[in-house]
């Protein structure tokens, strides 16, 4: 049996609370703590569509603007995915 690929989420974090994941725990990094959640929905919506494939997915959460994100932020945030996580894609 082959390992389960294993991918990354880069977006605007899940809402724990969605029917979708009754029953299950989703991964997620949360790097804007002080953020509750899934403001925008597009994140939750992603990750619901992906959890389809078998997979072990992690959500990682940034920082999200109004004006779209800090370039630093993301290039913080893949760095430390490529040190920390071991992720296909």
């Amino acid at each position: 049996m082959e390992d389960k690929i294993k991918i990354a989420i880069i977006d605007s974090g899940i809402r724990l609370d969605h029917p979708a994941f009754a029953g299950k725990t989703p991964v997620v990094i949360d790097t804007v703590p002080s953020v509750d959640g899934d403001l925008y929905g597009h994140g939750t919506a992603v990750y619901n569509i992906i959890r389809k494939v078998e997979a072990d997915i992690t959500n990682f959460k940034l920082p999200w603007r109004e004006d779209g994100i800090e370039e630093t932020c993301l290039l913080e945030l893949l760095n430390k995915i490529d040190r920390e996580y071991p992720v296909d894609i």
